[in-house]
């Protein structure tokens, strides 16, 4: 498969199309339509986060011959952004009834995602993320950790609260504000995003956002069980969608 930052970027191919910016190269995987950098490719309606279209093996089947027969480089080429497929998976080479099959196979990198989930929401708490022209960092109210000394305090307080943390955690969680860009670890990450801060962001970050922000960790809490029930399950994507949902309205 193509990058998540291609125009077919879903490895469990979904047939979400992503979106470019006017004159740009990279896709976004956002589900609505931006207003006013609608480019040829990109003008497709809003998806529904309740309502996305599942994974098609036929389609994914149909692609993959296409791609393969490309007659030359400028077709391949072509055939890949179209298709979001690079190449056949070396899972192909497995008897059928050994593997349910491509896209069904597919699953999400839940190690990854707490990585991804975790750069982009400091990103934006500390107003690190390059905006456009148009944009301007200082009116990001929900940039509370962009100065420099309320970031440092920050991090003191997540190094301080492995004194709080059962001995089953492991070792103590560093200063993010020293470590993040010197080998902060993802399990550091995913403690600090899905379990340190929703207490210590608790009446600093405004509660729109703040409220939005707890979704997404109740249900990322709830896929990391060892065991979860059916109806947790369902909970667990009803509360994520509903963090995707409210996310796009409160930050796009």
């Amino acid at each position: 498969m193509v990058g998540h930052s291609s125009k077919n970027g879903c490895h469990i191919y979904c047939g979400v199309v992503s979106h470019q910016k006017t004159n740009g190269r990279h896709y976004y995987p956002i589900l609505i339509k931006p207003q006013d950098h609608c480019v040829a490719g990109s003008d497709h309606v809003d998806y529904n986060v309740f309502d996305l279209p599942s994974g098609s093996s036929h389609t994914y089947t149909q692609n993959l011959k296409k791609l393969v027969s490309s007659p030359n480089q400028t077709q391949y080429d072509k055939h890949k952004m179209s298709t979001g497929i690079t190449k056949a998976p070396l899972i192909l080479g497995m008897s059928p009834s050994c593997s349910l099959g491509v896209p069904y196979c597919m699953t999400t990198n839940i190690m990854h995602l707490a990585g991804n989930l975790s750069d982009l929401l400091i990103s934006l708490r500390c107003g690190m993320i390059d905006c456009d022209a148009t944009d301007a960092i200082d009116s990001w109210d929900w940039a509370v950790l962009s100065d420099g000394a309320i970031w440092d305090t920050y991090g003191v307080s997540v190094h301080k609260t492995g004194s709080h943390l059962p001995g089953s955690f492991g070792t103590q969680p560093c200063n993010i504000a020293k470590k993040l860009t010197s080998g902060y670890k993802t399990w550091e990450l995913q403690l600090h995003t899905f379990s340190l801060g929703p207490i210590l962001l608790y009446n600093i970050l405004p509660d729109k956002y703040f409220t939005n922000y707890c979704t997404l960790v109740c249900g990322f809490q709830i896929m990391c069980q060892h065991s979860i029930t059916t109806k947790s399950l369902v909970s667990a994507q009803s509360l994520l969608c509903q963090w995707e949902h409210g996310f796009k309205h409160l930050y796009y």
